[in-house]
């Protein structure tokens, strides 16, 4: 038995363990389709029609994510990759903003010292102690500039 008759074996074992996991999802799965305490709802055509928790039977409504709102300074952006960072004095170390989050028509490109309104998320307090945005704790939601 050389080498390839081993390779060809473990490829073997391979797709039998795929195929079997294939089977016992298929057999898990007989029944009204659930996830994480959840179902759905099918209409005739196959569509789904509702999703509701199965805990409750309430329908599935995802929170809002908390934003609040000050007045900030852009510390700097960058055109070619559409991100930048705002300071506030109640954004210690920063707000990480993205280009679509930049209200306005055409290109929109905010200059370091320019002055702006942004709603934004506290990640840490949304997601816990390890949640960032490239470095940042904050998020920005929202920007609009305001006028000179």
């Amino acid at each position: 038995m050389g080498f390839g008759y081993s390779r060809q074996r473990g490829y073997v074992l391979a797709a039998l363990a795929v195929a079997g996991a294939g089977i016992l999802v298929f057999f898990r799965s007989a029944g009204e389709p659930t996830f994480r305490g959840a179902s759905w709802t099918y209409s005739p055509d196959g569509g789904i029609t509702d999703f509701v928790a199965s805990d409750d039977a309430q329908p599935f409504m995802p929170e809002p994510v908390p934003t609040s709102t000050t007045r900030a300074v852009v510390r700097e952006f960058n055109g070619e990759e559409g991100w930048g960072v705002l300071d506030a004095p109640e954004l210690p170390g920063g707000c990480w903003v993205f280009y679509s989050s930049i209200e306005g028509s055409g290109f929109r490109m905010p200059y370091p010292g320019q002055h702006v309104t942004v709603e934004y998320v506290d990640l840490v307090a949304e997601y816990g102690p390890e949640a960032e945005q490239d470095w940042y704790r904050y998020r920005a939601e929202r920007v609009k500039p305001l006028s000179s």
